[in-house]
């Protein structure tokens, strides 16, 4: 029974070593004084609901007003939804440092790796500044506080100016993914995998938080993997040109915002947009530059404990 334990830890032994020496797995984290974006960023948001005064009876009794149709009565306690389109673009050209990590499951004698666990804020050294402008369609009505008509049928085109991109985050879906190593000098690999992530965003304009949604695309992974015992280091440079467009449907928080009076011009009516996301696009195009180091991950302490019992056999059985 003592040579069939001692035989079964072999085995055991033999299956954790030879797992250790065929696969490296390292855990990389991107150096942001190395690693950032330089590319132009396109957002376009459309949406479809209902724009309302901000007028409330006990809150803010001085607020505009709203009432559907360009005629008919307008009650003194009337505030009415009216049907109504936005459109949102916005356009940066971001140049920031990025944080990020991911893992590495290299196997060099076979020519192949797995990347998992892919994550960048692209945004890490702070907001960047974009061009935001709006474009608003409704159904024709009037308001108080200020009294105005608005014709409607046609879009009407605010340029709000300035607006901040406050987050851009890159994260990898799925399941890990699989790319090619060729050796290009000695423990040094040229690498190439393309990881299916999710960009999603968030921006701040007219004192609005608006997060952009979740938004699938393909982040192109290629460069130069160097290992050195328990260190590894990556050079990567990617050009990017992602364009994607979706249709989220969901809900957005209710967007407050000034509208210039039309008949007759000079004011401003205080307006409160509830709408619903129905397409977003983004394009990102530019250049991504990383510089990552990487650890050894250690082996299972289970295979540690197998080294360890096993040696205690063998000292054992030489006893005996």
């Amino acid at each position: 029974m003592g040579l069939l334990r001692v035989r079964c830890v072999f085995i055991s032994l033999a299956i954790c070593s030879t797992t250790a020496t065929g696969q490296l797995i390292y855990d990389f984290a991107m150096n942001p004084s190395t690693t950032g974006l330089d590319a132009d960023l396109d957002v376009s948001l459309s949406t479809t609901g209902t724009l309302v005064g901000n007028w409330d009876t006990d809150t803010n009794p001085e607020g505009t007003r709203t009432r559907p149709g360009l005629f008919g009565p307008f009650p003194d306690d009337a505030n009415d939804p009216v049907p109504a389109d936005l459109g949102l673009s916005l356009a940066g050209s971001p140049q920031s440092a990025t944080t990020g990590e991911f893992t590495m499951s290299l196997e060099p004698q076979l020519g192949a790796f797995t990347l998992s666990n892919y994550s960048a804020n692209l945004l890490s050294n702070g907001p960047a500044t974009a061009k935001v402008s709006i474009s608003v369609e409704y159904d024709s009505f009037r308001t108080r506080n200020p009294s105005s008509t608005y014709i409607g049928g046609f879009p009407i085109e605010l340029p709000i100016g300035d607006a901040s991109i406050v987050e851009l985050i890159v994260t990898q879906v799925d399941v890990p993914t699989a790319g090619t190593l060729i050796p290009s000098g000695k423990d040094q690999y040229d690498f190439t995998t393309v990881v299916p992530v999710e960009l999603t965003g968030e921006i701040d304009f007219l004192g609005n938080n608006v997060a952009l949604p979740a938004t699938p695309s393909l982040w192109p992974i290629n460069g130069t993997i160097s290992l050195n015992g328990e260190a590894a280091s990556i050079i990567s440079l990617q050009l990017l040109d992602l364009s994607e467009t979706i249709e989220p449907n969901i809900q957005l928080p209710q967007i407050p915002l000034p509208l210039p009076t039309l008949l007759p011009p000079g004011d401003t009516a205080h307006l409160l947009f509830d709408l619903l996301l129905s397409q977003a696009s983004a394009n990102l195009a530019g250049e991504f530059t990383m510089q990552a180091d990487g650890v050894l991950v250690p082996e299972p302490k289970t295979c540690l404990m197998l080294v360890a019992g096993a040696a205690s056999l063998r000292r054992r059985r030489i006893q005996s």
